[in-house]
């Protein structure tokens, strides 16, 4: 059980008793380790309270019935903890950590909020912790193991003739070889990990060194941060392999961003939706296309909703109902969207890796 399994609960005012405190952990964890990357968008959806396929909340519910049978599948509240709970845990120990850090973190954006801010918080802090981890173990040292002259030895002393202690040294001689061979392609496997990182290092430092546009076609010094800040964040995203990415990319988008002209302080959501050319907005629709995770990334949802709409502003009523965000309150620095984006754009990879 987490550390701060408790404490996500009085967090959200809900008090529990040490029975259930494990019972309900039993569910966390038969949930975690089964869950499938269509699960996790469900399960971030209950957590940050959007609306969600009934029978896929039905069947959450069900299993912490099973359990307990005085679990209340009405208790929206609890649901929501529960959902960030099996995120945290999928995030700390199962293979999807990596897509649930991202999505968690891209549909953090406006006025809208987890459940939990603890479990944000830990998911948030974990994702760090696999960027700082990807990037420094490339610098670990092994020796390999080498074999041992064993059975050479015993040849030698025996005459070359087949004894017990011939095979005995054969036997051990082919342990070692097939440990060395394990250790190899251990290696091996780490070299071409830590050369995927070193591309992918290189590759956002010419990006960021020429201060280049590949969508635009021209210097990011000659298009204002409203026009450009979303196409930043997309362009650093699509050069990441590696995920959750490295950590250093708030400082590159940053860089990127300064390059451009009229770097006013906060810029209107709307009107950073409006500002997007209709071609490149289309192109992007076309290529990032999950419908079950689109309200989930505000940016893409409000890229999808905008586009072939009669009025500058007709989308705005249905993105704050379905994405469950209010346009009107979002005001950020140009910086601030280049990131969001960054972070939905490697997300949606992310699922299309997986």
């Amino acid at each position: 059980m987490h550390s701060n399994f408790n404490d996500w609960f009085l967090e959200a005012s809900i008090t529990l008793r040490d029975d259930q405190l494990k019972n309900r952990w039993e569910g966390v964890e038969e949930i975690s380790k089964k869950a499938t990357k269509d699960d996790i968008i469900n399960l971030v959806k209950i957590f940050y309270s959007m609306p969600v396929d009934k029978n896929y909340k039905d069947t959450f519910a069900e299993t912490f019935i099973k359990i307990d049978a005085a679990f209340s599948r009405k208790n929206e509240i609890e649901l929501a903890v529960l959902a960030g709970a099996v995120l945290a845990q999928i995030a700390i120990k199962y293979n999807l950590y990596s897509f649930c850090e991202l999505l968690v973190r891209a549909a953090f954006f406006g006025n809208r909020r987890p459940a939990v801010s603890g479990i944000y918080q830990v998911i948030g802090q974990t994702q760090l912790d696999d960027m700082i981890t990807i990037r420094e173990s490339t610098n670990d040292e092994k020796n390999i193991q080498t074999s041992s002259m064993t059975l050479a030895k015993a040849l030698e002393t025996s005459g070359n003739a087949w004894t017990p202690d011939v095979a005995n040294g054969f036997n051990g001689y082919a342990k070692t070889i097939d440990a060395s061979i394990k250790e190899l392609n251990d290696a091996v496997n780490k070299i071409c990990k830590a050369n995927k990182v070193y591309f992918e290092d290189s590759q956002l430092l010419w990006w960021l060194t020429a201060g280049w546009s590949k969508d635009l076609r021209c210097s990011y010094k000659l298009v204002n941060s409203l026009e450009a800040c979303l196409i930043i964040g997309k362009e650093a995203a699509e050069l990441v392999r590696i995920y959750p990415g490295p950590y250093s990319i708030e400082g590159v988008l940053y860089k990127v961003v300064e390059y451009c002209k009229k770097n006013t302080a906060k810029l209107d959501f709307s009107e950073v939706i409006s500002q997007i050319d209709g071609e490149w907005k289309k192109r992007y629709n076309e290529k990032y296309d999950i419908p079950n995770m689109l309200e989930l990334l505000p940016v893409t949802a409000a890229l999808a909703y905008s586009e072939n709409t009669e009025s500058k502003n007709e989308w705005i009523h249905k993105y704050n109902h379905e994405a469950c965000i209010s346009v009107d309150e979002i005001k950020c620095a140009p910086f601030e969207y280049a990131v969001q984006m960054y972070f939905e754009v490697l997300a949606q990879k992310c699922y299309f890796d997986l």
